[in-house]
């Protein structure tokens, strides 16, 4: 097997790894660091016939990143372009964009409230620990969950039936979303979050998924030619890589052995619903 393997491993021959980035069983830590250093050092990466795709469990995992959720990283995954931001938002970046480590402010109790957007960290008993300092939790959901029972106020959110907006697949694919009724609330995601905005004294003046969507196109320069139902990023690496010196980097990483990990927990609500409501009732 092992010398079946190294011939695939042939520079004459194409690789093309599918890897589930969010699936937790028949893994171990760092392996999806391991196999892209194995792209890189074999110089597959960027070249025709070769690659690593990424699957993702959600629908809008890879657009949520686009967007700049880590808080590494700026829209479109960048951090050298402060004053760019500064001036489309009209704000300081220099003193609101650091790096935060959640966990580590959750654990020495400095953040006390939360606004939480369609996850359940409360199914989980360390993410419980974790809470013990807040003071206040807001909810945005369209399940009932451990978390919803615990929240000081519950938004109803309106469901991906309901919105209107655009999904990006994990391939790159934007894909758009057509609002198919109206939310059973009366109101939908977009104008919560523009109410919530308003009454923290940050008004967005977004007045329909148009104007997000224009706001996306200046922000994250992957997005700044595309419009919906069209790809971003296939000749993202074929000239050079997105670091200051235009060269990839390896990434170090941690060695384990074993071939599962079983750390990951079910935060996502949909994800707790279908393995509690569904899956269960089909094993008996």
């Amino acid at each position: 097997k092992l010398d079946e393997i190294l011939k695939m491993l042939s520079p004459d021959v194409n690789l093309v790894i599918v890897y589930g980035q969010d699936q937790y069983l028949d893994k171990s830590r760092d392996d999806l660091k391991a196999l892209a250093n194995l792209m890189l050092q074999l110089g597959k990466v960027g070249q025709s016939g070769n690659g690593l795709i990424l699957i993702r469990d959600y629908a809008n995992a890879q657009g949520l990143l686009d967007m700049g959720v880590d808080s590494r990283y700026l829209p479109g995954y960048g951090t050298g372009r402060i004053e760019r931001f500064s001036k489309l938002w009209n704000v300081n970046m220099e003193e609101i964009f650091k790096p935060v480590d959640i966990m580590k402010m959750l654990r020495s109790k400095k953040i006390k409230a939360l606004l939480i957007f369609g996850e359940n960290p409360l199914l989980s008993n360390a993410a419980q620990k974790l809470f013990q300092g807040l003071e206040f939790v807001l909810l945005l959901d369209f399940f009932r969950t451990a978390t919803a029972e615990e929240a000081d106020v519950v938004l109803p959110a309106s469901t991906p039936l309901e919105s209107e907006g655009t999904f990006t697949a994990c391939d790159r694919r934007v894909q758009r979303s057509k609002v198919l009724f109206p939310p059973k609330s009366g109101f939908s995601n977009r104008e919560i979050i523009t109410t919530l905005a308003e009454k923290l004294a940050m008004p967005l003046q977004l007045e329909s998924a148009a104007d997000i969507f224009k706001e996306i196109q200046q922000a994250n320069s992957f997005y700044q030619t595309i419009a919906s139902d069209v790809f971003w990023g296939k000749d993202l690496f074929r000239v050079n890589f997105h670091t200051v010196n235009g060269k990839g980097k390896f990434s170090p990483l941690t060695i384990d052995l074993a071939t599962c990990n079983l750390e990951k927990q079910n935060l996502l609500a949909s994800e707790t619903y279908l393995q509690l409501k569904i899956k269960n009732k089909l094993m008996v």
